[in-house]
């Protein structure tokens, strides 16, 4: 049906069924994995012959890729090639690129990884929930000594800045190790929410620190509050 659509002049979506745009969308989902294996295959035999230099180069020429994303692919290449499991199943669309990506990634970290295990979750769980899965498979199979390693590495990588631009506002950067990053955005959603209760007017100083963590979430009366870089206050539905 896919290549039927590809082959043909675009239909009238409207006219569409929409269980129809479901399937076709199922379709294309699964025609990313697959074109993405493909891909990979090609930048493989294309750094056999010529080296991962040149075949970085010839992907920022033909496809305009940046240079850290074009040596990424060639070294995902590369690993997809010591992976066939991983290869298979993202030819066959079983698995995204995305969940892919990570669970080779994994497999060159020092905590040996079960692959069969990551691409049973791979092929159930999206993207968001799977990172979790193989964080938390990882940490299973890691000695307390390696974690105990990583957590000072993780420590050691910690720092923050809070600078004023030239229009007055501030702009907040910060890098935690994840204990102490949990323990700073439970401290700053609980400062938030007491500047919300205390006094309106600090509404515009808290959103503008809540949206410069990101990861930071305020709620008032039911409603998520948010900054847009303009300047403007947004409310959405909570």
């Amino acid at each position: 049906m896919l290549g039927e659509w590809l082959a043909s002049p675009p239909p009238l979506l409207h006219k569409v069924d929409l269980e129809v745009l479901q399937e076709c969308l199922a379709f294309m989902g699964r025609a990313r994995s697959a074109l993405a294996a493909a891909e990979a295959d090609v930048v493989a035999e294309i750094a056999r012959r010529d080296g991962d230099a040149a075949a970085a180069e010839t992907l920022c020429r033909t496809q305009k890729r940046s240079r850290s994303g074009a040596r990424k692919a060639v070294k995902t290449a590369a690993q997809l090639g010591w992976a066939p499991g991983v290869a298979e199943k993202l030819a066959d669309g079983a698995i995204t690129p995305e969940a892919a990506g990570l669970i080779l990634d994994a497999a060159d970290g020092e905590t040996p990884v079960d692959h069969r295990v990551l691409l049973d979750a791979a092929e159930s769980e999206p993207d968001d929930l799977f990172r979790r899965t193989l964080k938390d498979h990882v940490n299973e199979r890691t000695s307390e000594q390696e974690l105990q390693r990583r957590r000072e590495a993780q420590r050691r990588r910690r720092r923050a800045s809070i600078s004023e631009q030239p229009d007055g506002m501030f702009h907040l950067f910060a890098q935690f190790d994840p204990l102490t990053g949990a323990r700073v955005q439970a401290a700053l959603v609980s400062k938030a929410d007491e500047l919300f209760r205390n006094e309106d007017s600090t509404l515009e100083n808290t959103c503008l620190l809540c949206w410069r963590c990101h990861h930071v979430r305020v709620h008032r009366n039911g409603e998520e509050v948010t900054r847009h870089p303009n300047g403007r206050l947004m409310t959405t539905a909570g």
